[in-house]
């Protein structure tokens, strides 16, 4: 039986402060719940995603780059006018194997961590959905740790760092699970001999 683990975004959580649970197949979310699905055996053609701000008083912006456009390298990345394509419009939008959506957010200004956050939604070739947040050092060393070119680990800030999970969807990279690290083969040690 399939299932999937969702980051659940509902009422009092905070967008950039997801709560990861895993779902049983047929389960229900709560009704106040949006959820980015990290899913199992999906065949899904497309995903529907919707364009807009998590809290609607604050400055926000997104752009879509298809599987086949162009990618810059993430160190000639400084800021969302260097992505490719144009700035979507609110509502509902598509997202097919290898496309990945890029939303910016201005936290709120009564908030305390002032600046903006950063969402990357990623169609991955298999059929899934994944949805990863600011703070993308995880990301970089799963990445660094796969093998990924010194080039495209250059660049530095949240937007160069979505630009270069988009390039690792694109070279079919593990972005969610840990890379399993090689083990190597234990010797025994000799004990010394008790008399």
């Amino acid at each position: 039986m399939g299932g999937a683990q969702c980051c659940i975004l509902g009422e009092g959580v905070d967008k950039y402060k997801t709560k990861c649970v895993y779902l049983e197949a047929g389960a229900v979310l709560p009704t106040a719940a949006r959820c980015c699905s990290r899913t199992s055996g999906n065949q899904m053609q497309s995903h529907s995603v919707e364009i807009r701000p998590h809290d609607s008083r604050c400055r926000y912006w997104a752009k879509i780059s298809r599987a086949g456009d162009p990618l810059p390298l993430p160190c000639d990345v400084e800021g969302a006018n260097d992505i490719p394509g144009s700035y979507l419009h609110r509502g509902d939008e598509e997202l097919q194997a290898g496309d990945v959506l890029f939303e910016g957010e201005s936290n709120h200004h009564r908030r305390t961590d002032r600046g903006w956050s950063y969402c990357v939604t990623c169609a991955m070739p298999s059929g899934d959905l994944v949805c990863l947040f600011s703070g993308f050092s995880e990301e970089k060393r799963l990445l660094k740790a796969q093998g990924m070119s010194p080039e495209l680990l250059k660049g530095s800030g949240d937007i160069a760092a979505m630009v270069r999970i988009a390039h690792a969807v694109r070279l079919g990279m593990n972005l969610v699970q840990p890379v399993p690290q090689r083990s190597e083969p234990q010797t025994e040690q000799a004990q010394p001999a008790t008399v």
